[in-house]
């Protein structure tokens, strides 16, 4: 398992010069790590440029492509030339077909692990392109329909992980789906969709708590985020149940530091109180009390100057 940890923190991979006009978040979104690099990023970069000729040609030589048999009766009606489901989902929108017509690719965490960044690729050069404004709702919602699946699928296998085993697959494959989770929401924060970005959120904290729940400075930034997505929607009453999820999970934690108080604190520890102090604000500033200040003085006082 720490293999895998560490495959997932190899240097990032620099493409050429065809990025220097790119929009940066796009491009950050293309130059992911090694194990996780596009082996799209031609079509992605034709797609986001306009080149949609060229990103059609290149979707028809994918390895994946059907070769077309004689026929002998006129001309034979178009088909997707690709059995890749992302290029086909690519192919059927450059081709002006139907969104509500896409098909989902599997939830299926053996494919996922490479399916699903190159389907949020998509949305991002589409969204990027600009051309196609009228799919992008549908595309999206198709997208969160999917990560609903995949975060229930990645919960459900994930076998109460770490209390008992769980597979690799599992692990590696809900870690990706969990770091892609975040460029879906920012999708629906630029488009002002906040309660499909809350949503988001919360589905990528039901993989966390899945295969991460042993890694409070992971869950708990991840449960902030959320929590604070739910708040800008009027959804106080979810805000409120991650805040006190967090205080549950991690007072205990803060106990413990403070009955240790000359060993040494670390990264892990400064994010993990970082998300306590936060509940503890969010909570007084949901409820309009001034509670905590014993605790909160204590985090500030040792993560001062740590904390973000």
């Amino acid at each position: 398992m720490r293999r895998l940890r560490e495959q997932a923190r190899v240097t990032r991979i620099v493409f050429p010069a065809i990025f220097d006009d790119m929009n940066p978040y796009l491009e950050s979104i293309l130059q992911q790590p090694n194990v996780e690099s596009s082996k799209n990023v031609e079509i992605w970069t034709a797609i986001a440029e306009n080149r949609l000729t060229e990103a059609l040609k290149r979707i028809a030589e994918d390895p994946t492509a059907k070769k077309t048999s004689f026929w002998p009766f006129g001309k034979r009606k178009a088909a997707c030339p690709t059995a890749d489901p992302v290029l086909k989902a690519a192919w059927m929108i450059l081709s002006n077909k139907p969104v509500n017509d896409l098909e989902l690719p599997p939830t299926n965490l053996k494919t996922a692990g490479d399916d699903f960044p190159e389907w949020i690729r998509m949305c991002w050069v589409l969204r990027d392109n600009g051309h196609f404004e009228g799919k992008m709702d549908t595309l999206l919602q198709k997208t969160l329909n999917w990560l609903e699946q995949l975060a229930e699928e990645v919960h459900q296998r994930s076998n109460g992980y770490p209390m008992r085993s769980t597979t690799g697959e599992v692990w590696f494959t809900g870690a990706i789906i969990r770091n892609w989770s975040t460029p879906v929401a920012d999708l629906f924060d630029r488009r002002q969709r906040g309660e499909d970005k809350a949503k988001t959120l919360h589905l990528k904290c039901k993989v966390t708590s899945s295969i991460m729940s042993h890694y409070p400075n992971i869950l708990g930034p991840d449960m902030i985020e959320a929590a604070a997505a739910f708040e800008a929607i009027g959804d106080t009453d979810t805000s409120r149940r991650y805040f006190d999820a967090i205080l549950a999970d991690f007072e205990p934690m803060m106990k413990l530091l403070q009955g240790h108080p000359d060993e040494p604190v670390n990264e892990e520890d400064i994010l993990s109180m970082g998300a306590l102090l936060a509940a503890y604000k969010g909570l007084n500033r949901l409820n309009h009390t001034e509670n905590f200040e014993a605790e909160e003085n204590f985090i500030e006082t040792m993560t001062v100057g740590k904390l973000l």
